[in-house]
C-alpha cells in the first residue's frame, strides 16, 4: 500500500575497477588457453541460479551453432551451485559439451579479462535488482544484450540489443545479429551510455529523493 511518488529507482553503478585495459597478444593467448576459450566467445557471468534463466541461454546457443564455423564457444562465469548438474544435464541432451564451458568462480582480474576480450555480453536474467554484470561488460567496452524486462534494459538502454528472455529463438536472433558483423559502432554507442551511470550520481540522485520524502 505504497504510493508510487514515495518510490524511487536509485541507477547504482560498479567497481572503477572494471573498465577497459590493454590486453597484448602474449597476455591474450596465455588467457585463452587457461580457460580453453577460442579467440572469440560468448560470455555470461553473475550468479548461475535458476532465476537467471542459463537454460535458456544455453537452448538458444544451441540454435546458434547449429552453424558457427568459427567455433565460438559459449562461457559461463559464475560460483556453481547445485544447478550445475540440470545445467550439464540440458547441454549433454543437446549435444554441445565441447561447446560450453563453466569456469566457476574467477577473481575480478580475470572477470576482467574476460569482459575485455569476449565477442558478447548476454545476460538473460529473468529478474534482477539491478543487473550489475550489465555495468561491468559494459565499462570494459563489450557489446551487450539482456532481457528487455526493466532495470536490465534500462542500463543498456538501446532497443536493438534486447530480447524476450523467455524466447529462445529471440535471443538466438540477438546472438547472432551480434556475431555475423561486429559492430563498433553499437558498441561506442554502449560504452558511451555506460558512463552515466557512476558513484557521484548515485549519491545525488540518492540525496534529491531523500529530500523529497
Amino acid at each position: 500500500n505504497i504510493t508510487p511518488d514515495k518510490i524511487s529507482l536509485l541507477k547504482l553503478s560498479c567497481d572503477p575497477f572494471f573498465k577497459k585495459i590493454k590486453i597484448n597478444e602474449k597476455q591474450k593467448i596465455d588467457f585463452l588457453n587457461k580457460y580453453n576459450l577460442s579467440n572469440r566467445y560468448i560470455l555470461y557471468l553473475g550468479p548461475t541460479d535458476l532465476r537467471k534463466n542459463l537454460i535458456k541461454l544455453i537452448e538458444s546457443y544451441e540454435i546458434f551453432n547449429r552453424n558457427n564455423p568459427d567455433n565460438i564457444k559459449l562461457v559461463i562465469v559464475g560460483k556453481l551451485g547445485e544447478e550445475i548438474d540440470l545445467y550439464k544435464e540440458k547441454i549433454k541432451k543437446l549435444d554441445i559439451l565441447k561447446n560450453v564451458i563453466f569456469t566457476n568462480y574467477v577473481s575480478d582480474k580475470d572477470a576482467r579479462i574476460f569482459y575485455n576480450l569476449c565477442s558478447l555480453f548476454v545476460f538473460p536474467s529473468l529478474e534482477e535488482g539491478f543487473g550489475l554484470p550489465i555495468l561491468e561488460a559494459l565499462k570494459c567496452g563489450a557489446n551487450v544484450i539482456c532481457s528487455n524486462r526493466r532495470p536490465m534494459k534500462d542500463i543498456i538502454n538501446f532497443k536493438k540489443n534486447l530480447f524476450d528472455p523467455n524466447d529462445k529463438f529471440s535471443i538466438e536472433n540477438k546472438i547472432k545479429e551480434n556475431l555475423i558483423k561486429e559492430n563498433n559502432i553499437t558498441k561506442n554507442f554502449l560504452y558511451k551510455n555506460s558512463k552515466k551511470f557512476n558513484w557521484n550520481k548515485t549519491i545525488l540522485d540518492f540525496d534529491y529523493h531523500l529530500k523529497k520524502i
